[in-house]
């Protein structure tokens, strides 16, 4: 039996038919325009772009199970629903974060840890979101953010949140804070802001991210040296829950992991190994590439209501 898997992302809409047993059958993407600032998309093109999606994906004149995994888009997914049920659609909804660690654990790197099966998949992006598996089981929580680690207390009194807290674990180890820690930079000394040789200033935080990655993989100092800094709180905050959750599998994913790799990677294994502090054979593990994670993860979710 297959599924159709869609995920919601800024622009547009990625979705994919997967057999239960993992094999992709097929890919559509779906773009939609989304409104200047933080007015976001309008719903009947996120609809119709989720729709079209659907249609594309699923066996001609039968009805399909459909996963649909989220962002920062949880305002629209009622009308989403509603849509896709109007076109007679099962629908089973998820955010990305857990899907992507669902994904990871039955399909992917964290496939057959050793018992109990605690893990925990940290997705980096302008935000981070995690998702948890406690003894081989997806926790969604008492008001559903379980696994969600972003903002966590990582520096006492440091920066202020959006969230109204200081110093969560998102201010430190973002692509957002890469953004943030490089334009500081570039005020504060303009050696750096020659060395770098880079716009940083203006533009989507996803972008610019990219950007100063891109110059860090080419070997610019300055974006070498922000980057590992990210890579270094990441380890650290991921380190602090391995004790207490017992953890026996840590994957680091999403679009800024896999164009940093081993830039990222490095200085978050070695931070996390001397957070942890004893000798352990838990490795910090690089995701599925892409958003394949999400899409497998939240198949399996939907067509077995784990």
């Amino acid at each position: 039996m297959a599924a159709v898997a869609v995920l919601l992302k800024a622009g547009y809409v990625s979705g994919a038919a997967v057999a239960d047993d993992g094999e992709v059958l097929g890919r559509h993407r779906e773009n939609y325009p989304v409104g200047p600032g933080s007015s976001g998309p309008q719903d009947d093109d996120l609809t119709a772009a989720v729709v079209a999606t659907v249609r594309a994906l699923r066996a001609p004149g039968q009805r399909s199970t459909v996963g649909l995994a989220f962002e920062p888009l949880v305002g629209h997914v009622p009308r989403l629903r509603h849509a896709l049920e109007h076109v007679q659609e099962q629908v089973h909804l998820e955010t990305a974060a857990r899907a992507a660690a669902w994904g990871e654990h039955r399909f992917g790197v964290l496939r057959g840890i050793q018992a109990p099966q605690n893990s925990m998949t940290v997705t980096v992006g302008a935000s981070i979101r995690g998702g948890l598996i406690l003894r081989g089981r997806l926790v969604r929580g008492a008001h559903g953010l379980g696994g969600e680690i972003g903002h966590l207390p990582f520096v006492p009194g440091g920066r202020q949140c959006e969230c109204g807290l200081e110093g969560c674990f998102d201010r430190y180890a973002s692509a957002t804070a890469l953004v943030e820690r490089t334009r500081a930079a570039l005020i504060e000394t303009a050696e750096v802001g020659q060395r770098l040789a880079l716009d940083v200033r203006n533009g989507p935080i996803d972008e610019v991210a990219s950007e100063i990655v891109r110059a860090a993989v080419n070997g610019n100092e300055s974006a070498l040296g922000q980057t590992a800094e990210i890579g270094r709180h990441l380890g650290m905050g991921i380190g602090r829950l391995v004790k207490p959750l017992s953890l026996s599998g840590v994957v680091l994913r999403g679009s800024f992991v896999d164009d940093a790799g081993d830039i990222l990677l490095t200085p978050a294994r070695e931070a996390m190994s001397r957070t942890v502090g004893q000798s352990t054979d838990l490795e910090l593990r690089a995701g599925l590439p892409g958003d394949d994670a999400v899409l497998l993860g939240v198949t399996d979710l939907s067509l077995n209501a784990h």
